[in-house]
């Protein structure tokens, strides 16, 4: 099997993976592969990463070692894809964060760093609340967010990564600013549901609509998501 590129990747704004490799191997896989996922187990991407992992195992006879990399908003897990050695055995799933690094001076790393091989995930941002909050939709949580402002928090996301600029662009596209709501960093939506308080918490990320990996994990998930009126 011949793998032509020699780094890891993704589509911009997107999920995606890579295989690199040198010179073609015949018999290619002879050992164990690792899967760089560069935020914490039991998140979205982590769910994702396994799933892909489990296949790969299945189509290549060999195992496929999911290793989470987490820590600087995501850098550094991103950092090692982009040194990896190009030989088979390093694969990487890479998050939309890698294309904001640069721009905000976290890292020098970014996007064009990585060669895209596949896509195999995408989602949408969603508008998560304590179910304990007294919203029943996203109206009433805007009106009372730019009612009392410094007094809510979101998470579910690192500073600058998609998710956060995803809520910050809401948030102005609505006429609130969004310096008015403390973003408490999270390297993965599994740390948030295990600390979620009763009632001024809001989460914008990628999973959380679907509860099931903090039910499988024993979590409360004491929340909502909210959607606009008709």
């Amino acid at each position: 099997m011949t793998f032509p590129k020699t780094s890891l990747a993704l589509t911009t704004g997107l999920l995606a993976f890579a295989l690199s490799a040198g010179a073609a191997q015949a018999d290619y896989p002879e050992k164990p592969i690792q899967l760089i996922v560069p935020w914490s187990a039991g998140g979205g991407t982590d769910a994702v990463a396994r799933q892909l992992a489990s296949g790969l195992e299945k189509e290549l006879g060999q195992q496929v070692n999911v290793v989470n990399r987490t820590g600087g908003a995501g850098v550094v897990g991103h950092t090692a894809m982009t040194m990896a050695k190009p030989d088979g055995y390093t694969l990487g799933l890479p998050t939309a964060e890698i294309t904001t690094y640069r721009h905000i001076g976290t890292s020098p790393i970014s996007y064009e760093d990585l060669t895209p091989v596949a896509l195999v995930n995408l989602d949408a941002a969603a508008f998560n609340v304590s179910a304990d909050s007294g919203w029943d939709n996203l109206d009433a949580a805007l009106a009372d967010i730019k009612a009392n402002p410094d007094q809510y928090t979101v998470s579910g996301s690192a500073p600058g990564a998609a998710y956060h600029l995803a809520f910050a662009g809401f948030l102005n596209q609505q006429g609130i600013d969004p310096n008015s709501v403390a973003l408490v960093p999270s390297e993965g939506r599994l740390r948030v549901c295990r600390s979620w308080p009763p009632v001024e918490w809001i989460s914008c990320s990628r999973r959380c609509p679907s509860p099931s990996p903090c039910v499988r994990r024993g979590v409360s998930t004491r929340w909502q998501s909210l959607q606009m009126n008709d």
